[in-house]
């Protein structure tokens, strides 16, 4: 058995952290206390558009032409499985769902307002109409994503009960765990193991930088 390095240290920062956030937002709306659940909000969609740019940027199977199929290519994996390094065809699709579903509540956050205590920084740019909107959408997708987020947790199980395939311990240490035969499978494949130096970890961190710069430039001319 050999170790293949799966997910670099940026993507592994950002799994935890956006975890972090989701929970601080949802920990802080629940307290009131929404001036947190903003600041929250600010970090999870720089947190977001990081994760878009290094869909292209980042190593292995962290870039989207690694693990985004079509759905006929999930349906023949689904009859017949085969060996993936990294998110499998299903597994790929709930993700972009957990992501596009948290960027939605992002991106509807900035255009709430519940008439109290806080505003998003769009409503005064909105008009009543579209702030109830933002706030519809806002609030209606949030079970959706406990249930996501809850599927997601449920698969985890899954995968290390039944299948014997331990996916939490990849997302901290970053590598699986892969047979000889298996490891020379993926390489004929041309399914690459993540490269994880310190060039590239300071690219992550320059791109973190630039996409906290965008989300900051934005929420400060929109107020």
């Amino acid at each position: 058995m050999i170790r293949l390095r799966v997910w670099d240290l940026p993507i592994r920062l950002f799994h935890w952290s956006l975890a972090i956030s989701v929970l601080g937002s949802v920990a802080s709306v629940k307290l009131g206390n929404m001036e947190v659940h903003g600041y929250c909000g600010l970090f999870t969609l720089s947190l977001l558009i990081w994760r878009l740019l290094w869909g292209f940027l980042g190593s292995g199977p962290a870039r989207f032409n690694s693990f985004v199929v079509s759905p006929m290519t999930t349906l023949r994996y689904l009859r017949s499985p085969w060996l993936v390094l990294g998110h499998n065809p299903l597994g790929a699709w709930s993700v972009l769902a957990l992501l596009g579903l948290v960027l939605l509540q992002a991106v509807t956050g900035w255009g709430t307002s519940d008439e109290i205590a806080f505003d998003g920084p769009l409503v005064r740019h909105l008009s009543e109409q579209w702030v109830s909107v933002f706030g519809s959408i806002h609030l209606a997708t949030e079970p959706l994503l406990y249930g996501l987020v809850a599927l997601h947790v449920l698969a985890i199980v899954y995968y290390g009960r039944v299948k014997k395939e331990a996916l939490l311990p990849a997302m901290i240490h970053g590598d699986q765990v892969r047979s000889e035969n298996e490891a020379r499978l993926l390489a004929t494949e041309k399914q690459r193991p993540a490269s994880d130096d310190a060039g590239l970890r300071i690219k992550g961190l320059v791109v973190y930088l630039i996409s906290l710069a965008l989300v900051l430039t934005a929420y400060y001319l929109s107020l």
